[in-house]
């Protein structure tokens, strides 16, 4: 009896390449990220200096409506490309750095793979297949966070055994190996690339999103964000100057966080089909809840990593959201409107990081309970919102 091996079909091929892709490249991001903090202070930087660097890549992040613009009009393979290459010298800077200057012109230039956002969600949801899109778009998502769960300890283990230096230099491969991955990925080119007429620009883009009800939509998630993100910067300095732990620790307490985010994006992405995107984000707030208070309520190592799990849903959440306005997007431009979201997003959460240094001064809990106020009162307006919308039966997409 012969066994007929079944080719796979050049969809499932190219989502491999970018899932391998998109799982290498965090795994060199979340090698360092978290003690990223630490270097900066290290470096002669202040609490204000880990806000500038840490919203840096945020605000950058407006690089995206050229990215979209792009990724409405020529191949998305080669905006993946641009945006993965453009970040491998970034590791070289900082691997020599001798002032935390240096460390901002590497944060500037890695920042530029904004560029490529909207061609990697389009190049998923616009591949001309069959399949549902959702799960595939979850998993190129799981992927990247997955690469980073094991990357905390392994770059705690570097630091313990060589010094920074070796750690930057390590990332700097994994990111040539992860850009590399791109290379075997089929070309995509819009299948209609917009020809300008009085229905492109920004001006009809912002009334399409208000006529469709997506702009109030858009800016209630990225002040979702921006809630849950006002400590972020300042995680391993929490837990070096308030819970006094190692960095081995630090490592652990970080892959933790990095497992929660794994396993809660690819539980929304697959709950999407049965329940409806606003009860998984109130879900996914209470479990945000329950992280902070874990965080801030002791000094048990252990209680503080469940924590730091449950803290991971702020990482899934943002992938949620943003494909659950993609898949339902009917505009031509979908590139340009995805756009919009992102660098709308980009602004709330790099905006984050001030008051959270603000705060931080005062006491080092209070930008999480900060958190947790804001949270609460962002779920009333929510949710009062779209009972309005309800009540005048208006389109939604949430």
């Amino acid at each position: 009896m012969r066994i007929r091996i079944r080719k796979p079909s050049r969809f499932h091929m190219d989502m491999t390449f970018l899932v391998l892709s998109n799982t290498l490249w965090p795994l060199g991001y979340s090698m360092y990220i978290g003690y990223f903090p630490l270097y900066i202070e290290k470096l002669g930087g202040t609490k204000l200096t880990i806000s500038i660097l840490a919203s840096i890549p945020f605000f950058m992040g407006l690089l995206a409506v050229l990215g979209g613009y792009l990724a409405d009009r020529m191949d998305r393979k080669t905006l993946l490309l641009f945006g993965w290459a453009v970040t491998v010298p970034a590791p070289l800077i900082w691997a020599f750095a001798d002032h935390w200057h240096w460390l901002l012109i590497g944060q500037l230039l890695y920042s530029l793979t904004s560029v490529c956002i909207p061609a990697l969600t389009l190049y998923v949801f616009d591949y001309k297949s069959p399949q549902d899109k959702m799960l595939p778009y979850s998993l190129v998502n799981v992927g990247g966070i997955a690469g980073s769960i094991l990357a905390p300890s392994i770059g705690a283990s570097i630091l313990a055994a060589y010094n920074i230096k070796s750690l930057f230099l390590t990332v700097f491969v994994i990111y040539v190996l992860s850009t590399m991955c791109l290379l075997f990925m089929t070309k995509q080119v819009p299948e209609k690339i917009p020809v300008k007429t009085e229905q492109d620009g920004f001006k009809y883009i912002f009334k399409e999103l208000r006529e469709e009800k997506l702009l109030g939509e858009m800016l209630f998630l990225s002040l979702l964000l921006f809630c849950m993100n006002i400590a972020e910067p300042y995680l391993s300095v929490y837990l070096s100057e308030h819970i006094f732990m190692s960095v081995q620790m630090i490592g652990t307490a970080f892959t933790c966080l990095f497992i929660g985010a794994s396993l809660l994006t690819w539980l929304f992405g697959k709950s999407t089909t049965k329940y409806k995107p606003q009860l998984i984000i109130l879900i996914g707030v209470i479990i945000f809840l329950a992280g902070m208070v874990a965080i801030i309520s002791t000094l048990n190592p252990t209680v503080v990593y469940i924590g730091f799990f449950a803290r991971g849903v702020n990482r899934a959440l943002l992938f949620f959201v943003q494909g659950v306005l993609v898949s339902r997007l009917k505009t031509r431009n979908k590139g340009l409107v995805l756009s919009v979201f992102v660098s709308l997003r980009n602004i709330f959460v790099g905006a984050a990081a001030y008051p959270g240094a603000f705060l931080y001064g005062i006491h080092p809990i209070a930008p999480f309970v900060s958190e947790g106020a804001l949270l609460v009162i962002w779920l009333v307006l929510f949710y009062t919102y779209m009972s309005i919308l309800k009540k005048k039966n208006m389109r939604y997409t949430l």
